[in-house]
């Protein structure tokens, strides 16, 4: 991970800690948030197939894509539920 991917994750975490505090405060749900777990999890299932179809650098920015998009859904459960335990 380069320090930019990681200055960006930390600022994106910042944004998402505000929006579950308030989401916690109103009470809704975020739906979004399944349908995109939803999509990552079909993505990594069929990773294999897709990356067949691609070259060795393709298939290198394709697998760090799908790892920054996991992080990503894992930042954002976390910060939905308030525990990184309740999380995952």
């Amino acid at each position: 991970m380069t320090v930019k991917n990681w200055i960006e994750l930390m600022s994106n975490l910042l944004m998402l800690e505000q929006v579950a505090e308030q989401q916690r405060i109103t009470g809704k749900v975020v739906a979004a948030l399944n349908w995109n777990v939803r999509m990552q999890e079909v993505l990594e299932r069929t990773a294999a197939y897709d990356m067949s179809l691609m070259n060795e650098e393709q298939n290198a920015a394709y697998t760090e894509r799908l790892q920054m998009n996991r992080m990503m859904l894992d930042m954002k459960k976390a910060a939905l539920c308030g525990n990184t335990v309740t999380a995952t």
